[in-house]
């Protein structure tokens, strides 16, 4: 950051003073302590005719917030290779924080049932990564790809999805190449690995078993290898909670009748397991009980963990709104769930342990540093006042 504020049009800011570790801890907790307290404007933490934040106001002045938020600079830009190299990288302005989620696997060991899926990092303005996904919760954004642990929702790799950019496999669907590579850290493991009809496939499924890993997940009828007999499920007129099975070596095919058709291929489950799912019936509160196959209730139950993930990220944000502290948010959402696991703490009055968690960073980010000049006499000592 002591380099950036030159690089701009090689012009040097007078008003700029170098900054330290201390400071770049306290400026992430500030930021911390914007996503829980969200004002309309960065004047507002400030201003203490409205709203009062003194452990904004004691560790930095207004100036200094916004002149760390302009030089902030995570790669040194006069490194960055040439496009025309092989060392090009389009994603070099956030490669560190990037590469930091490679970490993720480090930390924590994963239970048996895993799950990969699509997560959005929210955007609207013009970049050429941004695109539209209707089925998520955030719409517009750039696509990555998450693979996560279904028992508690922790995010063990996450890759950023970059189009014709990425060198893929022509052989490959770009779902079964997405899969294998997020799946690589856990080869030989026999982990439990769940998938929707985007990423699924017979052939996934054979090339994740010869890698020692079981896999599940939903598919589409015009597949390559779904059985000609399932082709057009409508003319099977399964009844609701009626299904049909077949089994080709080790992958089972599943198409069951909910109130639409489901279809499934599955290496983790036994072809005769059935269990059962609770529905509504349309007549006020009452539900019925209907027979479900054991592999659609596993699937059921372990699919949703990167969803889950990217919901624990939106209920608090980092910093003002923007996505680019996006990747911080992760790091916090994994440190409180390993902080969960870890202390078990007890629920607060409204069971949100994930604020209590923020809270107490923010203070222990922040501290009791300063960056203001203190001359004449004592300034009154303000309180910390965290929401």
């Amino acid at each position: 950051m002591q380099l950036y504020h030159k690089e701009k049009r090689g012009l040097l800011d007078n008003n700029w003073e170098d900054t330290n570790a201390e400071e770049i801890q306290a400026y992430i907790g500030i930021l911390i302590y914007m996503g829980l307290f969200d004002l309309p404007e960065i004047e507002d933490y400030f201003q203490g005719d409205f709203c009062i934040c003194p452990i904004v106001r004691q560790a930095v002045t207004l100036k200094r917030l916004k002149k760390l938020g302009q030089y902030l600079h995570l790669n040194d830009e006069e490194e960055r290779p040439d496009q025309q190299s092989a060392d090009f990288d389009i994603l070099y302005k956030a490669r560190p924080a990037l590469d930091l989620m490679d970490e993720f696997t480090q930390a924590y060991i994963p239970g048996c049932e895993l799950a990969v899926d699509e997560a959005m990092i929210g955007f609207k303005g013009n970049f050429f990564l941004k695109q539209y996904l209707p089925g998520k919760p955030t719409k517009w954004g750039v696509k990555a790809w998450g693979v996560a642990d279904s028992a508690n929702d922790y995010l063990l790799k996450c890759d950023i999805y970059k189009r014709k950019k990425e060198i893929w496999q022509q052989d490959l669907l770009l779902g079964e190449q997405v899969v294998l590579q997020l799946k690589e850290s856990f080869w030989g493991k026999w982990h439990h690995i769940y998938f929707d009809n985007f990423f699924s496939s017979t052939n996934l499924m054979k090339m994740l078993l010869e890698q020692e890993m079981y896999s599940c997940g939903t598919t589409r009828a015009n597949r390559k290898y779904w059985p000609r007999e399932f082709r057009k499920p409508t003319v099977l007129k399964l009844k609701r909670g009626e299904s049909k099975k077949m089994q080709h070596e080790d992958v089972t095919v599943v198409v069951w009748q909910d109130k639409r058709v489901v279809l499934l291929l599955s290496t983790n489950s036994n072809l005769r397991t059935n269990g059962s799912v609770t529905r509504k019936t349309g007549k006020g509160n009452d539900e019925i009980e209907i027979a479900c196959p054991q592999a659609i209730i596993n699937y059921t139950n372990h699919m949703g963990g990167v969803d889950v993930s990217d919901q624990k990220r939106e209920y608090f944000g980092v910093g003002r709104s923007s996505n680019k502290w996006w990747v911080l948010n992760v790091c916090l959402v994994n440190c409180f769930i390993l902080y969960d696991l870890t202390y078990h703490p007890p629920s607060t009055a409204h069971g949100n342990r994930q604020l209590n968690f923020r809270r107490n960073l923010v203070r222990q980010l922040i501290g009791t540093f300063t960056s203001r000049k203190h001359t004449g006499r004592k300034r009154f000592a303000y309180r910390y006042c965290i929401p």
